[in-house]
C-alpha cells in the first residue's frame, strides 16, 4: 500500500463499532498500516488513546484489540489507557522487525536498538499480564551472522508471547533493493527456521504454564458433538493460536470460561466451565 495515511474521524469509528455491537459483535480489532499514528493527519496529534476511551462505553463490546502498533508513535498515554480500560484486551501487536542497530538503521525504522528494548520493557511494566505479539524480518540486505545471532539472543531475552517471522523478499526499484549485501535464499530459509524453532520452544513453555488455569474464551465455531473452537483474549483472529474446547452447549460468538487442560505446541486444549 502506498500513499499518505488517512485517519477516519473518531465519531465515524464509534458509530461503526456501535453498529457492529448491535449486530452481536463481542470483539473489535483496530488495525491500520500504522495504528499508533492515528490522528496525526486529522487532529494534528496522536489520539489513539482518546479513541479507545470513547469506545469503552459501547454496550455489547467486550474485547477491543490493537494491531500494527509500530514503535515510533507509541505514547505513555496509550500504554496507560490500555492498562486502564477494561474493554481493551491486554494484548499488543508491535512489529519490531529487528533488534540490531545496523539493521534497524538500514531499514530506516526510526528507532534505536536500545530505545526499542526500553519500549518493550515499558509496555510490560505499564500493562501487567500483557500478551506481546511482534514480527521480525530475517535476511535483510547486509544482515550478518552476528546481527542475526544478536537478534536471536534478544528474542530469547524478551520472550514475546506471539511472534511471526518473514524472510526478506526483493521488491524491484525499492530503496532496499538498491542496498548491498543481499543474502542467498538458503541462508534466509535457515535463519527463518532457527527463529521459528526458538519461538516454538518459548511458546511451549508459556502454554505449559497455562495448564489448569481458567481463561476467557471467544467461541468461534462448533467442530463436533460437544466440541468447539475459540480464542483466548491473548490471541488475535487468523494469526494467533486457537483453543479446542469440550463441553456442553454454548453460543457461537459468546465469551465463555474454560479451564486449560493441555496443549499441542501452539494451540491449547480446554474444557468449558458451565
Amino acid at each position: 500500500m502506498r500513499g499518505k495515511f488517512r485517519s477516519k474521524p473518531m465519531e465515524v469509528i464509534v458509530a461503526e463499532v456501535q453498529e457492529l455491537a448491535a449486530d452481536g459483535a463481542k470483539e473489535i480489532n483496530l488495525i491500520a498500516q500504522d495504528t499508533t499514528s492515528y490522528g496525526l493527519d486529522l487532529y494534528k496529534k496522536l489520539v489513539l488513546d482518546e479513541l479507545l476511551a470513547k469506545l469503552e462505553p459501547v454496550k455489547g463490546v467486550e474485547w477491543i484489540r490493537l494491531l500494527y502498533c509500530y514503535p515510533s508513535y507509541v505514547t505513555d498515554r496509550l500504554m496507560k489507557e490500555v492498562a486502564r480500560n477494561p474493554k481493551i484486551v491486554k494484548y499488543v501487536d508491535m512489529p519490531i522487525q529487528h533488534t540490531r542497530e545496523g539493521v534497524l538503521r538500514a531499514m530506516r525504522r526510526g528507532v534505536t536498538e536500545q530505545s526499542q528494548k526500553d519500549l518493550v520493557k515499558k509496555w510490560r511494566d505499564t500493562v501487567p499480564g500483557l500478551v506481546f505479539r511482534t514480527t521480525v524480518i530475517v535476511g535483510f540486505p547486509g544482515e550478518t551472522e552476528e546481527d542475526f545471532q544478536g537478534m536471536m539472543d534478544d528474542l530469547q531475552a524478551m520472550r514475546f508471547e506471539r511472534l511471526g517471522a518473514f524472510m526478506y523478499s526483493r521488491e524491484p526499484n525499492s530503496r532496499a533493493d538498491a542496498l548491498e549485501g543481499h543474502l542467498p535464499e538458503d541462508v534466509k530459509i535457515k535463519r527463518y527456521g532457527r527463529v521459528m524453532q526458538q519461538q516454538q520452544e518459548i511458546i511451549f513453555s508459556q502454554n505449559r504454564a497455562l495448564v489448569n488455569r481458567t481463561v476467557p474464551v471467544l467461541v468461534e465455531k462448533k467442530t463436533g458433538k460437544n466440541k468447539w473452537e475459540g480464542r483466548t483474549a491473548g490471541d488475535a483472529p487468523d494469526i494467533d493460536t486457537l483453543i479446542s474446547l469440550h463441553g456442553n452447549s454454548v453460543d457461537v460468538g459468546s465469551i465463555a470460561r474454560a479451564r486449560v487442560t493441555g496443549f499441542n505446541v501452539y494451540d491449547l486444549i480446554g474444557d468449558l466451565i458451565a
